[in-house]
């Protein structure tokens, strides 16, 4: 199925292991980045070249994410993996909760490869890096 994207749908793309997030705002996605503060990009500056997906939101209330972005542009935060990523950012704008899902799956399994690193030598080092 080819979605057209609306205002307030989440935009997904592949970023090396991980997931790119940004949030359609109607003519542009606003998306952060290492190195830069909350920015708007056209959807062909946002995409680089990979494929989108689209999660569209049910919902959406224009002026909470109208607001919510403009509050968040006006911060002019930079970027922080662990707590200013792209994933914060959106889900901030779309439903005023600051998370990022991917962060906190990888703070519960990195413990585990650091454990089976330390008690098994290289082989655990191996197998920390396959989990």
């Amino acid at each position: 199925m080819n979605q057209k994207h609306t205002f307030g749908d989440l935009l997904l793309r592949k970023k090396g292991p991980v997931l790119h997030f940004g949030v359609h705002l109607g003519m542009e996605v606003a998306h952060i980045q290492p190195g830069s503060a909350l920015r708007t990009d056209n959807i062909t500056e946002f995409a680089q070249g990979q494929k989108i997906n689209i999660v569209r939101k049910e919902g959406i209330n224009y002026n909470e994410v109208t607001s919510r972005f403009l509050e968040v542009k006006a911060k002019g935060a930079a970027y922080n993996l662990l707590t200013n990523n792209c994933e914060h950012n959106a889900n901030y704008i779309l439903h005023g909760r600051k998370e990022s899902p991917q962060v906190q799956a990888f703070a519960l399994t990195a413990p585990v490869g650091v454990i089976l690193a330390r008690n098994q030598g290289w082989f655990g080092i191996l197998l920390a890096g396959l989990a």
